[in-house]
């Protein structure tokens, strides 16, 4: 698989201390990904990817390397309504670092008929395991769920809470 993505984050106002504008300035991001994936046996399918990624800011920029891996599970189908699979995947490692920013887990229930589109897709995500922490259980308040329910092939209902940018957003007011 080859994959790539680039986000350009448009242009931004530039101002000195005092709040003038002094110029302005833009941000981009690009990945560049290189994967592969297979199933070892009936059911049990793995996959990995690296990436190369460049961020530039204000005339700064940085490149650095990554690496995901998963192993996704689907349950047999003991009955006929229904297909649950189950999966993990480490995103993110840094090499130098050897930790993991993400650990994301992942549940869905598929309806295998054509006619019945229905299928919900659940996520755990565990983020910023790299980061320094107080406690064991500090590094797992950096957590996200989500789901997705698809109702139709052209409709789906999807939600989520990220505990992170709750507890970051909180920490960023200012009365």
């Amino acid at each position: 698989m080859l994959g790539s993505v680039f986000t350009n984050y448009g242009s931004f106002q530039e101002r000195d201390a005092a709040g003038n504008q002094v110029g302005s300035f833009s941000a981009n991001d690009i990945a560049l990904t290189l994967g592969y994936a297979t199933e070892l046996e009936k059911g049990v399918h793995v996959g990995g990817a690296a990436k190369v990624i460049y961020s530039s800011i204000a005339g700064y920029s940085s490149t650095g390397i990554a690496f995901d891996a998963g192993v996704l599970y689907l349950v047999p189908n003991t009955r006929s309504h229904s297909v649950p699979a189950s999966g993990i995947s480490v995103s993110n490692c840094h090499p130098t670092t050897l930790h993991a920013s993400g650990f994301p887990l992942m549940w869905h229930w598929e309806h295998p008929s054509p006619r019945k589109a229905s299928r919900l897709c659940l996520h755990l995500g565990i983020h910023r395991l790299a980061e320094d922490a107080g406690t064991v259980a500090d590094r797992f308040r950096a957590f996200s769920v989500g789901g997705e329910f698809t109702v139709s092939p052209s409709v789906a209902l999807r939600f989520g809470y990220d505990n992170a940018q709750r507890r970051d957003l909180k920490n960023r007011i200012v009365v």
